[in-house]
């Protein structure tokens, strides 16, 4: 049908029909193939449509649109008497260049159905649009001003009645204070005749749109519509941008954008911020002003969104897309049914639009008009947030957690006070209730907590006397929970048992206080546990002995019939919250003479006085939380939660008693707290290059005395260049960073952008929650469909516990997760998150075993996830520490890492004989038979061994072991510790792996040196459990002994990430041993130097470095050792270990020439020429094939070419490499060389990539004789060897495509050096030549005739 034919009414009907058959969200064909925002079609649509007649520049509107707000209500009743037509003005905010209004007096229905139904549609782009056309609509939004035919004054009389009606249900006021919502019951439906726009709710329509209906308003009908684009905030705010982070306007304000070293200053729009800690004491519910409630928006900014044209905003728009969906998918892609079964209803933000809408009584109110998406088909939706949730700091990019139901009028989601309703930003992000509770002080100080964990004054009398309380009352609630009646000496003795417990005797130490203090403290809050239980724990309510406050003046008769569980973990991703229950419990009250319902609440427990009737806002703020995430655990609502202070008040006869309220969760305070959440998540999970933190507090008394006042002024004096007056703490901010020089600060900014780049990095690319998907079995990180056997209880507060899947399930697949990783129980149902967290043991086919915190009952059917989230909470806590002011080591350390000043050493010593007498001056001669044993080992040292330790213990600030592969030295390490110790001096053994430490402590053991191994049982190797504390601290129950058992082991070992141990609280080493320091970041190996006089760093930068993920943050620095650092500053501190024992020459001549420039040297002949020994070897091959070359013992080298088999690499659907030819390969040759005489054990399998490494070994573990070879990557054989080692490069491909691991020369130094006797590589020559250190290596191998080609059929060479 040709619509030039048509009327011209009719052909605009027909347009807009044919337009919503082929609406899109974006245009890719439009201005030039570049994607433009929706509205800008529309708005082109609309000129079309109306002619250039109709089209104004914003100029000639300007002055009538301004005043347009009162004019209104203004003229109104003289409109009336004269019998004028109400209609609505001009409404026009927006400021802005290349603006115009489309005017119209007659509109269809099909055209008000295109402006009204949805902003996702638009009209295709005609063929005769001019480039004029398409030049003049660049970086236009446009207001609809679409006038009504006239209407009486008795039809608009009828309406507003109705009106009134209609709003009185919509709302009723709160005894409290503010709006309480309205059941949804109460609302009641919109006229199906009257059309909504999208940007309007049945609520909260505006009132000149509702009240203009007349008897034909399927054709015509008047509103203001307002069309917004991507970028558009009505009253933009400048503020200054600088590297990508944005700063509030007027804070600072004398700063330059030169001052601040960054570019200058660009104009932003900014959104406004949600800090409810800038509101205090505003109630969110009450009405506020247009002038204030403005004035609130426009002063709460925070983070900005450059102004942009269309074009800009077209590529924003695409980025946002082609970028976020990927990583969408993580928290997105969720199967339906998981979605509708737990409310988890997540969408990426496109557009984040700042607007008005007018209320019921014409007064423009702000809100702001998120457009949403899912991956799933691609839907897309429209939320408006309204009233309090205006203040939430929301970005295109974002992804967000919508609670809410849709409009069934609208189809759009409305998130305002008059409803339950919410919206969540980044909801993967789960933030602690405590952290949320205590921002409500000082949100500063919450994000600081969250971001350098353990980084405050440490643990006091009063937090260890609290701990101690809550451990007391739970025991006593598990000992009536089996039927055991509560009296004095009951809980006595659960006090008891809670002092001598060793956790307890550690915070007693350190803190320097006896176990009798902290007994007597505990015994005097026994009186208060005992009258508890008396009033409370009973099947039914006891009448008046049982009453507690709840929500003020009112009392209700409760009782705990049941104690449901203790310390309950729960992870809410609905509400984007986690924490851990004191207790909960199963509640019965009696309501007005009745009983009402049981209801299962939490009841936190709080060892504080409590300062007012109602309790600590803080306090309660918890219990409401814990309500709320009860609630979405268990799937019903928690209305009311229980406050428990243990210490409350004293009686007549100075007893202390307890005091229990009801907590309600409030709506408005509900809501004030999850935009807390919201705002402490921005800070906490940054998109920007350096972390920012919220503005100070500014308050000299409160933060005076606060633990984080370091932090907080280093990083403003640092990071936001901050002074003494911008803090608003005068001297306090000049005495806290006056120690500090520019250089230190800058290193601190850079080091932090650094860690948080790479934790960014990680949270992006790392493993996805548990609830992206709630059946699928994942390589990466999923086992599913799991069920729990009986749990045995364990050692260090950890449970042993096995889960079987069952044979109609299939066996267990494989799946990429190592021994010792963190894992996360999850039920397989979804409807509990992380019921218990722990450690990865072992998987077989058919069971995993995992240690835990806290055991999972049996038969219950689980999942088991990798934990997703990646900390550098302990990274930054270093890094904080580095630069405290009160401490002499932290000073030289500064001095030493970050200024670089060259490091001290005693006088040279002088060799007498092999330089063993100039260690032990005062002993006697050869004879002396204590040092004996040590003078032999001594002489077995070879003369690079011996130079390393006597420069090691002659530093006086720290000195450097470069070991290449082979040179021993775990031998030269214990050797040291011995010297050492026969010194007298106390040594601190660490590394960055429980692997590196327990070797070196074996070798010790071996040897006869006694050490203490601090960490859980559970990650120690199973030599050297009699050697850690939990075995050798039994039978210690007072701080006495135990202090003396601390203080009398000499060696110490430990992780990099250990070192929050409470002996460290008390001792200062005398020298630190870090082994494999080059593998270790700068960052994480500063924990054990803050504890020891003098270090040693021990290590290889040529072969593995620090592990970084982020590419920037890599080429910024992280992947930079301290070893490597300090060895390219100060050479002279640098010891080389260039004698190896381990390859013979053939093996050794790779690295040699590849990587250490032939310093590399065989220790002895015997070294040089050793062979494989395979005594049944010429059996299990065909002289002249190539599985004869792989197994001869006489070809220590050989390269097997695949490029003639058709071995192709192969990708899976979720981009996992693998070489199923190179695999079997690998079986065959494995095979032969087990028959030939080789153990299983001497032969090791390495490969680049994780899933080839999961392919071979479920090859070689399908037959028994082949189950002890050892299959890793790279990566895990660092510091290991092997006889034989087989080597499997995966790549293979006619592209030339080796991908990003073959080109690392460092590790393919560390794949070459782990062999023995023979090394067997296998891949592609053709791929494998386009990775440069790959091509020298084949050119190595073909001068020496190592390279056999296989073939289809033998394989000849």
């Amino acid at each position: 049908m040709n619509s030039s034919s048509l009327s011209s009414k009719s052909a605009r009907r027909h347009k807009c029909q044919q337009a919503n058959k082929s609406w899109q969200p974006t245009l890719n064909r439009f201005f030039g193939g570049k994607s433009v925002p929706v509205q800008t079609t529309l708005t082109h649509f609309m000129k079309k449509l109306g002619g250039e007649e109709n089209v104004l520049p914003i100029e000639s509107i300007k002055d009538e649109s301004v005043t347009s707000k009162n004019k209104t209500a203004k003229n109104r009743p003289a409109l009336e008497e004269k019998g004028t037509t109400y209609k609505p003005r001009k409404s026009l905010s927006l400021k802005k260049k290349k603006q115009f209004t489309f005017s119209s007096s007659v509109a269809s229905s099909s055209y008000i159905d295109t402006l009204t139904s949805s902003a996702q549609e638009a009209v295709p782009p005609s063929q005769d649009d001019s480039e004029e056309d398409r030049q003049l609509l660049k970086g236009y939004s446009c207001t609809l001003d679409v006038r009504p035919p006239p209407l009486s004054l008795d039809d608009l009389e009828v309406w507003e009645e109705s009106e009134k009606k209609r709003s009185k249900q919509l709302s009723v006021m709160s005894p409290l204070r503010g709006l309480k919502d309205a059941s949804a019951a109460a609302v009641p439906d919109t006229p199906s005749s009257l059309p909504m726009a999208p940007s309007f709710s049945p609520r909260c329509t505006p009132l000149p749109f509702r009240k203009l209906l007349c008897q034909d308003i399927c054709d015509t009908v008047g509103s203001n519509v307002s069309i917004p684009l991507f970028s558009p905030s009505p009253r933009p705010v400048e503020v200054s941008k600088r590297d990508g982070q944005a700063f509030r306007s007027g804070d600072q304000a004398d700063m330059s954008g030169d001052q601040m070293g960054g570019p200058k200053s660009r104009k932003v729009l900014v959104f406004p911020e949600a800090a409810a800690s800038d509101h205090k004491g505003e109630d969110l519910n009450k009405p506020a002003s247009h002038e204030k409630q403005n004035e609130s928006v426009s002063s709460d900014f925070a983070l900005a969104m450059d102004i942009i044209d269309s074009h800009d905003q077209s590529a924003l728009l695409d980025e946002i897309l082609s970028s976020s969906l990927d990583g969408f998918g993580a928290s997105c892609n969720l199967e339906a049914s998981h979605v509708q079964e737990h409310g988890l209803n997540r969408y990426l933000v496109l557009e984040s639009v700042m607007q008005e809408y007018p209320d019921l009584e014409l007064r423009n109110k702000p809100e702001i008009m998120l457009r949403l998406i899912k991956k799933e088909g691609n839907e897309e939706r429209f939320c408006y947030l309204r009233d309090c949730w205006v203040r939430m700091v929301i970005l295109p990019g974002d992804i967000v957690q919508v609670n809410s139901e849709l409009d069934p009028q609208t189809g759009c989601y409305i998130v305002d006070n008059h409803s339950s309703s919410s919206v969540i930003v980044n909801p993967d992000l789960l933030v602690s209730g405590t952290t949320i509770a205590t921002s409500t002080g000082c949100l500063r100080k919450a994000v600081l907590s969250e971001l350098f964990k353990g980084a405050g004054s440490g643990p006091t009398e009063a937090m260890t006397l609290g701990t101690l309380l809550h451990k007391v009352f739970q025991q006593t609630l598990v000992v009536a929970r089996s039927g055991v009646k509560v009296t004095a000496d009951v809980v006595s003795h659960q006090v008891d048992q809670v002092v001598h417990q060793l956790e307890s005797l550690d915070q007693f130490y350190s803190l320097d206080v006896s176990e009798t203090t902290f007994a007597e403290k505990l015994l005097e809050c026994v009186p208060s546990i005992v009258d508890w239980c008396d009033r409370f724990l009973h099947d039914s309510p006891l009448a008046r002995r049982g009453e507690i406050p709840f929500n003020g003046d009112e009392k209700l008769c409760v009782c705990v019939s049941e104690v449901v569980d203790i310390e309950e973990s729960i992870w809410s991703p609905r509400y984007g919250l986690k924490g851990k229950v004191d207790v909960t419990v199963t509640l019965k009250d009696h309501r007005n003479g009745t009983r009402s319902a049981t209801k299962r609440v939490p009841l936190e427990l709080k060892t504080g006085k409590m300062y007012n009737s109602r309790g600590s806002v803080e306090h309660r703020a918890q219990v409401m939380l814990y309500s709320l995430m009860l609630g979405d655990r268990h799937g019903c609502p928690v209305p009311s939660g229980l406050l428990f202070y243990i210490k409350a008040c004293q009686s007549q006869e100075g007893v202390k008693t307890g005091h229990m309220q009801g907590i309600p969760v409030l709506p408005h305070e509900m809501r004030g707290l999850l935009l807390q959440r919201n705002n402490v998540a921005r800070y906490l999970d940054n998109q920007e290059r350096q972390v920012s933190l919220p503005g100070m507090l500014k308050d000299r008394h409160v933060c005076h005395s606060c633990p984080y006042l370091q932090l907080c002024t280093l990083y403003h004096s640092s990071v936001e260049r901050g002074t003494s007056e911008t803090s608003g703490l005068g001297d306090v901010f000049d005495k806290s960073v006056s120690h500090l020089s520019p250089s230190h600060l800058r290193f601190f900014e850079h080091w932090l952008g650094l860690a948080q780049g790479e934790q960014r990095h990680a949270a992006e690319k790392g493993s996805k929650q548990p609830w992206a998907s709630i059946t699928q079995e994942s390589k990466e990180c999923v086992l599913t469909n799991l069920i729990a056997e009986r749990a045995e209880g364990g050692k260090d507060r950890w449970w042993y516990q096995s889960f079987s899947r069952k044979h109609r399930d299939g066996a267990i697949g494989e799946v990429s997760i190592s021994p010792n990783e963190r894992i996360v129980v999850s039920l397989q149902d979804g409807r509990g998150w992380a019921i218990a967290m722990g450690y990865m043991k072992t998987i077989t086919a058919n069971q995993v075993e995992v240690t835990i915190d806290r055991p999972v009952e049996p038969g219950t059917v689980c999942r088991l996830d990798v934990e997703g989230r990646h900390s550098i909470g302990g990274l930054l806590t270093n890094l904080g520490r580095l630069f405290a002011a009160d401490s002499e080591r932290e000073h030289l350390l500064r001095r030493l890492i970050i200024d670089l000043v060259p490091p001290r050493f005693a006088s040279e010593k002088i060799f007498h004989d092999d330089g063993f007498n100039s260690l032990f001056p005062h002993c006697a001669s050869e004879g002396d038979v204590s040092l004996g044993n040590l003078r032999k080992l001594w002489t077995s040292l070879n003369f690079d061994q011996k130079t390393a330790i006597l420069k090691a213990v002659s530093a006086k600030d720290y000195a450097l072991i470069l070991g290449m592969p082979g040179t021993g030295k775990t031998t030269t390490i214990s050797c040291l510790v011995q010297v050492l110790a026969a010194q007298g001096r106390s040594v601190l053994i660490t590394g960055y792996t429980h692997l590196a430490v327990d070797n070196i402590l074996i070798k010790l053991k071996q040897m006869g040196v006694d050490f203490l191994r601090l960490g859980s049982v559970s990650h120690v190797h199973p030599q050297l459990h009699p050697h850690t504390v939990t075995e050798l601290t039994h039978g210690i129950t007072t701080v006495e002994k135990l202090e003396e058992f601390y203080q009398s082991n000499a060696v110490v070992a430990t992780t990099c990430l250990g070192t929050n141990h409470t002996v460290f609280s008390k001792r200062l080493f005398d020298y630190c041993i870090v082994d494999e320091a080059s593998q270790i970041t700068l960052l994480a190996s500063l924990g054990p130097l803050f504890h020891s006089k003098v270090f040693i760093l021990v290590g290889d930068h040529y072969q593995l470095p620090p592990l970084v993920q982020s590419v920037q943050a890599r080429d910024g620095g992280l992947g930079v050792s301290l070893f490597k650092r300090l060895s390219e500053h100060h050479p002279e501190a640098l010891v080389y270990l260039v004698h190896q024992y381990r390859m013979n020459r053939d093996i050794m001549l790779l690295a040699n020439t590849l990587v250490y420039n032939h310093r590399l040297m065989c220790g002895s002949l015997d070294v040089a020429d050793a062979q494989l020994a395979l005594p049944y070897w010429e059996q299990f091959a065909i002289e002249g094939t190539w599985l004869y070359a792989s197994i001869c013992p006489s070809w220590p080298v050989v390269f097997l070419n695949t490029d003639q088999c058709g071995s192709e690499e192969e990708c899976t659907g979720d981009h996992m490499l693998c070489n199923m030819y190179e695999a079997r390969t690998v079986e065959t040759i494995a095979t032969s060389l087990v028959k030939a005489g080789l153990g299983a054990d001497r032969l090791g399998v390495i490969t680049p990539y994780r899933y080839q490494q999961n392919i071979i070994r479920k090859l070689l573990t399908a037959n028994s004789a082949l189950r002890d070879i050892e299959v890793n990557t790279v990566d895990k054989y660092q510091g290991r060897d092997k006889s034989c080692v087989i080597v499997s490069f995966v790549r293979s491909n006619g592209r030339g495509n080796v991908g990003a691991l073959i080109p690392d020369w460092r590790r393919i130094n560390v794949a070459l050096t782990r062999a023995e006797h023979k090394l067997i590589m296998i891949g592609s020559l053709n791929t494998l030549r386009h990775a440069p250190l790959m091509g020298c290596l084949l050119q190595l191998l073909e001068d020496n005739r190592w390279i056999t080609n296989m073939s289809a059929s033998s394989g000849s060479r």
